[in-house]
């Protein structure tokens, strides 16, 4: 049976995850000459990742933050603002306070969308293979170019990031921690996907699939191999994110996997 949701549940799972975004964005800035510009920086409990050449939400993201660090907000407001970032607040609901809410809303903050977290016993969620035209295996090492070829065209990104994720991923490659998967309709590569372990816990780190291939089941597929990857490791849950009610968190829902809190995300206003 899963485990129930409790507070330290809570906090295991962002942690997990914490680490997860840890990890990646060390990799990127030991890149020689750190060309992303990524800065990791801590205050108190809460860790604010940046990179200056990577604008977006999911490099430049605060995690961790919670009402012991309320007296940080102000100072980790102007880090990001002295490097001209727009930085995405993701709190967890076991760390925040209506005091919290209200000094994020003092310094021209708001809530501007929820993420839902889910997670599940690695054991129960585990499936079977059902659709013979897709076959999901281990990216080779060889095989970055193509990885970012797929996700970079899935979510209609312009080519000319092709490179970069290329590079940002691929420095993962031999990390222990890491594993790449690509998912292959009939032959024809159509899906990608990650997984990253951390101790007993795997967090499902991205997914994309190709929109000619949508609807086959590739998505899901990606979160059996990475399942069955992970269980070998010996991890005892598998967690992940998606945009509330997407198609990524109703696949998730499919595989076993329920939903273990919404994660509350804050910008500066005006700022989508």
């Amino acid at each position: 049976m899963s485990e129930v949701m409790s507070i330290a549940l809570a906090l295991e799972l962002e942690q997990s995850e914490t680490r997860m975004l840890d990890s990646r964005m060390q990799a990127i800035k030991n890149i020689a000459g750190n060309p992303m510009g990524v800065e990791i920086c801590s205050f108190g409990n809460t860790i604010a990742f940046s990179a200056k050449m990577m604008p977006g939400p999911a490099f430049n993201t605060v995690r961790g933050l919670g009402t012991v660090d309320l007296d940080k907000v102000l100072t980790i407001i102007n880090y990001y603002d002295r490097n001209k970032i727009a930085p995405q607040f993701v709190l967890n609901p076991a760390l925040v306070s209506k005091e919290l809410f209200f000094e994020l809303s003092r310094n021209s903050l708001c809530q501007t969308s929820f993420h839902s977290m889910l997670y599940g016993s690695i054991k129960e969620c585990m499936g079977q293979h059902t659709n013979k035209s897709i076959v999901c295996r281990k990216l080779g090492e060889t095989e970055f170019d193509l990885y970012a070829e797929i996700y970079v065209n899935s979510f209609r990104m312009p080519t000319f990031l092709k490179e970069g994720v290329s590079r940002n991923n691929y420095v993962l490659c031999d990390d222990e921690q890491w594993q790449f998967f690509i998912a292959e309709w009939n032959g024809e590569p159509a899906g990608v996907a990650a997984v990253y372990t951390d101790k007993s816990i795997a967090v499902l780190a991205s997914a994309a699939t190709l929109p000619r291939f949508r609807g086959k089941g590739i998505h899901r597929e990606l979160i059996q191999a990475r399942l069955e990857h992970v269980s070998l490791k010996g991890c005892r849950l598998i967690s992940g994110q998606a945009a509330f009610g997407s198609t990524s968190q109703k696949n998730m829902e499919r595989a076993g996997m329920k939903i273990a809190y919404t994660k509350s995300i804050w910008t500066e206003r005006g700022v989508v």
